[in-house]
């Protein structure tokens, strides 16, 4: 894993913070409650929130909302939207394009939106770090919730777990992967090993890898981190490691949507 300095972890935690989205389900008889996480892209003048697609799945599309930045405190539903799936259904990513003017330019007045700059292919053996907001570390005061963004280090496994238990969603190894997920891992912002939570609420949250820059580089967080994968399960029965769907499912679904201007290979592979 690479050893980062306290200025450089904080620039990364705080990149993470104004990247990373809580999905979150509002009106419920619980008030608002933790869904998930998801990441927005400006794509061809359009906007994408990319989560999981099983998010989407039997629940009241009208209660799906984000807050409206980082800090909230507001709460927003994100309807009206348009949302795109795999016709795999397999493949559990999904993009959310909301379709109000007025409501996206509340988002990127707090929010950082992300480009096709900022996704690459994952390579085998890098460094990688998931950024979510897992619902058991999310604290609730009052009818506010106060979600806690998890930023860890993790790696590839070599090897797939055992693919027996997964005969309701085969394995395709080319945007299938599996990531380590120990009782411990190293958190970004300690460089230390801290205990790991469980992860619902982290579905839909990106995956990024992290890249050396050359010496005469000038380092930023966004220079040095790219979105690969897209976390959509975790295995909660042992807890060694979770799964996430590779960012060329996403590239495709864009396709779908009829993003103009998508270069034939806009997905970059790591070094």
């Amino acid at each position: 894993m690479p050893v980062l300095g306290p200025q450089t972890a904080i620039a990364i935690e705080q990149f993470a913070s104004r990247v990373t989205v809580p999905l979150l389900l509002k009106d419920t008889k619980h008030g608002v409650v933790p869904h998930g996480t998801g990441t927005f892209f400006d794509i061809g003048g359009r906007v994408f929130l990319v989560v999981a697609a099983h998010l989407l799945d039997d629940i009241e599309l009208s209660k799906l909302a984000v807050p409206v930045g980082p800090r909230g405190p507001e709460v927003l539903t994100l309807s009206p939207f348009d949302t795109y799936r795999p016709q795999d259904i397999d493949l559990d990513v999904a993009i959310v394009e909301p379709t109000d003017m007025d409501l996206l330019a509340k988002f990127r007045k707090h929010w950082r939106f992300l480009d096709l700059s900022n996704v690459a292919v994952p390579s085998q053996d890098g460094a990688f770090i998931l950024c979510g907001y897992p619902a058991s570390i999310t604290l609730r005061r009052g009818d506010k919730l106060g979600g806690q963004l998890l930023t860890f280090y993790t790696e590839r496994l070599g090897t797939p777990p055992n693919l027996a238990i997964f005969r309701d969603r085969p394995h395709d190894p080319s945007v299938d992967f599996f990531f380590k997920y120990d009782e411990t891992a190293m958190l970004v912002n300690t460089a230390d090993d801290g205990e790991t939570p469980e992860l619902p609420g982290a579905s839909g949250a990106s995956i990024w890898e992290w890249s050396e820059l050359p010496k005469d580089g000038i380092w930023t967080p966004e220079a040095a981190l790219k979105v690969v994968a897209v976390q959509s399960s975790w295995n909660e029965r042992t807890k060694k490691w979770f799964r996430a769907t590779g960012w060329q499912v996403v590239f495709n679904l864009l396709r779908q949507a009829g993003v103009l201007g998508l270069p034939a290979n806009s997905i970059v592979k790591q070094p």
